[in-house]
């Protein structure tokens, strides 16, 4: 079993067929974590990130973010009141409001993951 970025567990076979240089095995795990997340997911992951202050490509990386989208997702963030320019201005921390989301976050994804 496999756990997926929204916490659902996913099964993987436990055969290793050999495909060149990749095993199958190891295809089927890099595939189920490259499902697609869904915008929450996106957003649970960026306050994550930025519970200490980060640098945007930072959060980038770590989020695994294109460039663009990550602007478009810390602009509403910001306009959401989630998330907030430190007192550098060039690292972004999330708010009380954007901790209190990911503690709901947590709770919903347990409610229905377990």
């Amino acid at each position: 079993m496999t756990k997926c970025l929204s916490g659902k567990e996913v099964e993987t076979p436990n055969k290793e067929w050999n495909l060149g240089k990749i095993h199958v095995k190891q295809y089927e795990h890099a595939r189920t974590l490259m499902t697609k997340r869904n915008s929450l997911e996106v957003i649970a992951e960026i306050l994550s990130v930025c519970e200490q202050p980060q640098n945007k490509t930072r959060v980038m990386y770590r989020t695994s973010l294109s460039w663009q989208m990550l602007q478009k997702y810390l602009s509403q963030l910001q306009s959401a009141g989630l998330l907030e320019i430190h007192r550098s201005s060039t690292k972004y921390v999330t708010t009380q409001k954007g901790l209190k989301f990911e503690e709901k976050w947590s709770e919903l994804v347990e409610l229905l993951y377990s």
